[in-house]
């Protein structure tokens, strides 16, 4: 088909994504039927309608840029997801989706993403601010789509911290080819965020840094920082890891930020002390890419201690190197091999390393930075100050006079002229074995009682000796391993299940009272209340408990019933009312999925003309 330039289209609005915009243009161009709409918009039939990604970019502009300018540089940026996205992937990969979305279509670039796979959904219908939509009325006397809102972990509106509502047009429309133009006949009611008042501040922070991201360029460099080792530094800057996390402080001071609660919530809940969970693949796997909203929350975790402005100095301090040797080498720098934070002391300590090969430890008070720097001793001089010293001293120069000139001590230079390895050796040869066997038999005969790790902490330095030198007769003299004290501990499983069926039933009562409406299983109290390994593993231990869960959780059939029953009873609706496929759309069910009970139901309450394909 003949490409034709569209005139009359109107220009998109600040922040409307691009779903929207095209919907608002075919109302304009008075294009009736969807796939009319795709030639005059990209010349084929064959075009998949996402609400989120958008394909075909240079074929759309040049359709919109004779009157507009749009490039596809800014359709992309201004008027998709795609540096939400982007906003933590490396440089190549950004390179590879946009040429991606330039001349192809979006075919895959979900997976690719990590967006349609993992527990962070995207939100069942499209949302809308109804104070921004009452703007737009009064502004322009029209509404219109606005990215951020459509966002997974977006609940209320930044400006006007309301709750965000739903309409009646889902994310992933059936008729994928079709783009709409939203009104406010659209708009439905308010979400019921639980828990709104506690979580507000934290729901508006997050809502707020999703729109930094959203304004985030797309050929930003953020992407190219080594993610593993920048996260894994912030949690030693914060004394969470020295190096080695310490697993249990790190989640529970994640939970202390973001309750258990609320990351079900946003579906980011994870079992604490269980080995695969985001919390810890984020700072352990390299390789695997997770979601924008995982990343988020980790970085403002680490943001409410560090700063805001943690990480553009992360990592990158100047560390002066304190060798003495003058002119210092070019091009040298020096990087932390062990730098620990301890909160309690609220103190700090590394062991830094120049390029040049000098060695020394530090410590300094508050948090790393080479203000606070106190040196500590000097662990190695380097190759270079060593090879300077052994030139100085072959002319014939005193050591008393390069020790002076170079600024160090002449027990330093002596040692590093002669070589401090073969004084060493010389040391370990005259090692004299029959004095510390005799010592060690001795200190035998004074303790007989005493165990190996006593004798050791007695004489650590005789120890160690014989271990190293004379370890085949020092494991022959070494005392017998005392029998080992075997304590049962009994837990007393009575106490903790009839503490534990209380806690149960109120989630339960908790669970019947959310919308949407979550199914009552084993496996999501568990997932609420953080036991999901105590329920499926230990169930035979806590009678009270089992016989709770066999009584209060339901299958799909009860499930589809309550949902069914509940909505009858709060709409009101009388028998003969609505027909059978409008009932289930509201309820949630298909022709395919629906169970027979909750077939029967719906036969009940619809017009004798419907029926439901099974």
């Amino acid at each position: 088909m003949m490409m034709v330039k569209l005139w009359g289209v109107p220009a998109p609005y600040p922040d409307e994504l691009y779903w929207g915009y095209l919907g608002r243009a075919r109302r304009n161009l008075g294009l009736l039927y969807a796939r009319m709409s795709n030639r005059w918009f990209y010349g084929s039939d064959n075009i998949t309608a996402t609400t989120d990604l958008l394909g075909f970019v240079q074929t759309l502009c040049e359709q919109l840029s004779l009157e507009r300018g749009l490039t596809a540089a800014t359709l992309l940026q201004q008027h998709t997801l795609f540096p939400y996205y982007l906003a933590f992937a490396n440089t190549d990969r950004k390179k590879q989706v946009i040429d991606q979305a330039i001349s192809h279509s979006v075919h895959g670039l979900h997976q690719r993403l990590n967006v349609s796979i993992g527990y962070v959904k995207p939100p069942q219908y499209l949302r809308y601010c109804r104070l921004c939509w009452q703007e737009q009325m009064d502004r322009s006397g029209e509404v219109y789509l606005q990215r951020l809102f459509q966002l997974p972990g977006v609940w209320l509106c930044p400006r006007h911290r309301c709750p965000l509502g739903n309409t009646d047009v889902r994310y992933r429309h059936i008729h994928s080819t079709e783009y709409l133009c939203l009104t406010m006949a659209n708009a439905l009611e308010e979400c019921d965020i639980p828990g709104l008042d506690e979580w507000a501040d934290a729901l508006a922070d997050i809502a707020s840094n999703t729109q930094k991201l959203l304004d985030c360029p797309l050929n930003s460099g953020e992407g190219q920082l080594d993610q593993r080792y920048q996260y894994r530094l912030a949690l030693r800057y914060m004394g969470l890891a020295k190096p080695a996390i310490n697993v249990a402080t790190f989640e529970s001071s994640f939970l202390s930020q973001y309750p258990m609660q609320l990351l079900s919530f946003l579906g980011l809940s994870f079992t604490p002390g269980k080995t695969h969970h985001w919390l810890r693949e984020i700072i352990r796997s390299p390789r695997r890419h997770l979601h924008p909203l995982q990343h988020l929350l980790f970085r403002r975790f680490v943001e409410a201690e560090l700063g805001a402005d943690c990480w553009s100095v992360l990592g990158h301090e100047h560390w002066p190197c304190l060798s003495p040797l003058t002119p210092h080498p070019v091009g040298s720098l020096v990087m932390p091999l062990r730098l620990t934070y301890e909160r309690p002391r609220d103190q700090w300590q590394g062991l830094f390393q120049c390029t040049c090969g000098f060695r020394f430890t530090a410590k300094g008070r508050g948090r790393p930075s080479p203000d606070s720097l106190e040196v500590g001793k000097v662990v190695g001089y380097g190759a270079s100050v060593e090879r300077w010293v052994r030139v100085a001293c072959k002319p014939g120069f005193s050591k008393y006079f390069v020790a002076k000139s170079i600024g160090l001590d002449w027990d330093v230079v002596n040692r590093i002229a002669h070589g401090d390895r073969q004084d060493r050796r010389s040391c370990h040869m005259r090692w004299n074995p029959e004095h510390d066997r005799q010592a060690w038999l001795h200190l035998r005969q004074r303790n007989p009682s005493a165990a190996l790790k006593e004798l050791r902490s007695m004489a650590c330095a005789l120890y160690n000796r014989l271990y190293l030198h004379d370890r085949d007769w020092l494991k022959q003299h070494q005392p017998d391993r005392l029998p080992r004290k075997c304590c049962k501990r009994s837990l007393k499983w009575d106490e903790r299940d009839g503490q534990l069926a209380p806690i149960v039933d109120q989630e339960v009562t908790r669970l019947l009272g959310l919308r949407p409406f979550v199914r009552i299983t084993m496996t999501a109290i568990g997932r609420y209340l953080g036991i999901v390994t105590l329920l499926k593993q230990r169930r035979e231990c806590l009678p009270k408990t089992n016989r709770l869960l066999n009584s209060r959780c339901e299958n799909v059939e009860q499930f589809q019933t309550r949902r069914l029953h509940i909505l009858i009873i709060e709409a009101g609706i009388i028998p003969g009312q609505l027909t059978s496929r409008s009932l289930m759309r509201i309820a949630g069910l298909s022709h395919i999925t629906i169970r027979p009970a909750a077939a029967l139901i719906v036969q009940l309450y619809c017009d004798p003309s419907s029926c439901i394909n099974r």
